[in-house]
């Protein structure tokens, strides 16, 4: 697909690849492998897609239109996040987003309901932290090295560390903790480790 992309480099095709896999999540939902590939073909035309619109309103959509609970789904969707954060313009704007999916679903008060609007967003549930974190845990490797030296203790790092420290289930924490072994091949090769926070002597 990464050749098909970068053969059809037309940023009107693009955007048109990018509608159709979008369009596609619901209809691929009852058949998690499928909507898995999926999540990661529309992951890696977004990062070939010139408007910033449409990477913001396809990302909601991929966010919104996915069970995170569902482990294929969760990892095809991770994994499509990451690759539209190898795109530098892009890569702020899934951090953004996990920033907040590790917070967790709403906490509603008794009065919470009154006053707002009915939505078609997807509520968070508490497998979104799960979420964030792997995605954070893929970003070593797609991440432009210059930007990998500032966001990893600004952002992987805080990110990953909230949901293994506060999410109130185990498995999404174990969840956080396994996606930490994506990171280790990326980091080592990284510059500069120092600046990375990594300590590779005693």
């Amino acid at each position: 697909i990464t050749r098909t992309l970068a053969a059809r480099a037309e940023a009107e095709w693009v955007e048109q690849f990018v509608t159709a896999s979008v369009a596609l999540i619901p209809v691929y939902a009852p058949q998690p492998m499928l909507a898995k590939a999926n999540l990661i073909v529309a992951g890696i035309a977004l990062s070939k897609a010139t408007r910033r619109e449409l990477v913001t309103t396809s990302l909601e959509a991929l966010i919104d239109g996915v069970d995170h609970g569902h482990d294929d789904l969760r990892a095809g969707l991770t994994k499509g996040l990451g690759y539209v954060a190898s795109n530098k313009e892009y890569a702020d704007l899934v951090i953004e987003r996990c920033t907040a999916l590790a917070k967790g679903p709403e906490k509603k008060g008794f009065f919470s309901s009154f006053g707002k609007k009915e939505s078609s967003k997807r509520e968070l549930t508490e497998h979104s932290r799960a979420v964030a974190a792997m995605t954070m845990c893929w970003l070593p490797r797609r991440l432009h090295a210059s930007l990998l030296l500032s966001r990893f203790d600004t952002a992987v790092v805080p990110i990953v560390a909230s949901v293994i420290r506060d999410a109130p289930l185990s498995d999404v924490q174990l969840l956080a903790v396994q996606g930490l072994g994506l990171m280790e091949a990326p980091l080592r090769k990284a510059p500069a480790p120092q600046r990375l926070g990594i300590h590779t002597g005693p």
